[in-house]
């Protein structure tokens, strides 16, 4: 999901509440907003889309080799890569829409913050690790999110729980088993990377007291491009050797169950957490003020 699509429906959802508002006439209940802040996990087991390769030596052009459907089905077959992503975000919220006598609820938020990735390549048919990219913990974030929430009584409720986060930046700290270093030359190696991140989760709540927990199934998507770039120089004479490694990778799964527990446990400090568990791990804790 791109920047402008989050925008879009953060705004679409405004207008959509203050559709609602003008219908029903105005609301009894003051509008509540949240802040506070939470930490994003995800490791993700993630496959090749789409990958090329292109190379300039000595000034010499050897053009772009986009690799096949079957050679990257090859390379999916035999390589395993793991996204891990750590993120501490600011969030910032309110509520949309919520008028007396109905039985919806309509929240959104804002996070921004910065985080760190680690990407690691791995090759089963010869055991061995082929390249760990890492990013210090200074990387930025931001996302969206909503929770839709139906109310059947005071104790079960529906809560629909779309979001989106991105994440990109640049990479020096880089262990690569693929493209050894060679003697007598100065190398630089440099990734490039943004990674989107999607998901909806379904689920039952049920309130007693100061918890509520919710259960349910997840769907996601995300996808992550590497542009991995290695710069040789001759030391003797100058000669420039450039390779270039375009890659897009996309989880092998796609759904998960999850599960959010909300602790109200001072008034107004909440603390939320939510688990999402499948091939693939996200969670997310987070402490929040809300007035």
């Amino acid at each position: 999901m791109k920047k402008s699509t989050a925008i879009f429906l953060f705004m679409l959802m405004f207008f959509f509440a203050r559709a609602q508002h003008a219908e029903n006439g105005p609301e009894t209940k003051q509008q509540r907003i949240q802040i506070g802040v939470s930490y994003v996990f995800m490791n993700l087991d993630m496959k090749v889309h789409d990958m090329s390769i292109s190379s300039v030596w000595q000034d010499v052009d050897f053009g772009t080799d986009e690799l096949t459907n079957d050679e990257i089905d090859e390379i999916n077959s035999i390589i395993d890569r793991t996204n891990t992503l750590n993120g501490l975000m600011l969030e910032a919220g309110m509520t949309f829409y919520q008028n007396p006598g109905s039985t919806w609820v309509v929240d959104g938020s804002l996070m921004l913050g910065i985080g760190n990735s680690r990407t690691k390549t791995y090759n089963n048919h010869t055991d061995t690790s082929e390249m760990v990219v890492k990013s210090n913990f200074s990387e930025p974030c931001f996302g969206v999110g909503f929770d839709i929430i139906h109310q059947f009584n005071p104790q079960w409720g529906l809560l629909i729980r779309p979001m989106a986060v991105v994440t990109f930046g640049s990479s020096d700290e880089i262990e690569d088993n693929m493209y050894p270093y060679v003697a007598n030359f100065t190398e630089t190696r440099d990734d490039k990377f943004v990674t989107f991140y999607e998901r909806v989760n379904l689920m039952a709540s049920y309130t007693a007291g100061k918890f509520k927990i919710a259960l349910g199934p997840g769907l996601y998507f995300a996808q992550s491009h590497h542009n991995y770039k290695v710069e040789r120089i001759n030391n003797t004479n100058g000669d420039v050797l450039l390779d270039e490694i375009s890659t897009d990778l996309v989880p092998r799964s796609f759904i998960d169950g999850v599960a959010a527990v909300e602790w109200n446990f001072a008034a107004p400090f909440t603390l939320n957490i939510f688990v999402g568990a499948g091939r693939d791990i996200t969670a997310r804790a987070g402490l929040y003020y809300k007035f």
